[in-house]
C-alpha cells in the first residue's frame, strides 16, 4: 500500500506552485492523502484571533466523525458503514470506509483552544490563535 502522507514543506510547495504565491509559514497546513483531500474539501480562514476550518462531510454523522489532537496535529478523522449487498449493486460511486485529514496546528494549542460543531454535512472547527509568548531575555553580567 503506497503511503500518500506529505511533510507540511511538501503540502507547502505545492500550494506555492499551484497558486503562484508564497504561503505564510505559520498557520494550520493540512496534511493527507489524495483520498481524504477529495471526500473531505476543507477550507482554511484567518479570523484575527482564531482559525476557521470548514470541512465538508456530507452523508457523515455527527457520531461517525472524531476529532483528536496529537503531537501538534488536529486529526478529523470518520467512518461510513453502510449494509450493502453485493449481489445487487451493479453500478457504486459512493465511499464507503474510513477516512482522515490531518492539519499541523503546532504544539502550543491544546485541547481546550479547539471547538466544533456541525450543521448540514459542515463541520466547523475554531482554533484559537496561541498567545504570543514574551522573550524574557537573561542579562549576564562581565565580569
Amino acid at each position: 500500500m503506497s503511503n500518500y502522507n506529505y511533510s507540511i514543506e511538501d503540502s507547502l510547495k505545492s500550494l506555492e506552485s499551484l497558486f503562484g504565491f508564497e504561503t505564510k509559514k505559520e498557520g494550520i497546513y493540512p496534511i493527507g492523502n489524495p483520498i481524504s483531500r477529495s471526500l473531505m474539501k476543507t477550507d482554511i480562514f484567518d479570523k484575527g484571533n482564531k482559525y476557521l476550518l470548514n470541512i465538508e462531510v456530507p452523508s457523515f454523522e455527527k457520531k461517525d466523525i472524531k476529532l483528536s489532537l496529537k503531537d501538534g496535529y488536529l486529526i478529523v478523522s470518520a467512518e461510513r458503514k453502510t449494509e450493502i449487498k453485493k449481489d445487487e449493486v451493479l453500478y457504486a460511486e459512493r465511499f464507503l470506509g474510513a477516512v482522515e485529514r490531518q492539519f499541523y496546528v503546532g504544539d502550543k494549542i491544546k485541547k481546550e483552544d479547539i471547538s466544533a460543531k456541525m450543521e448540514n454535512g459542515l463541520l466547523e472547527i475554531l482554533i484559537s490563535k496561541p498567545k504570543p509568548s514574551k522573550t524574557e531575555i537573561d542579562s549576564i553580567s562581565i565580569s
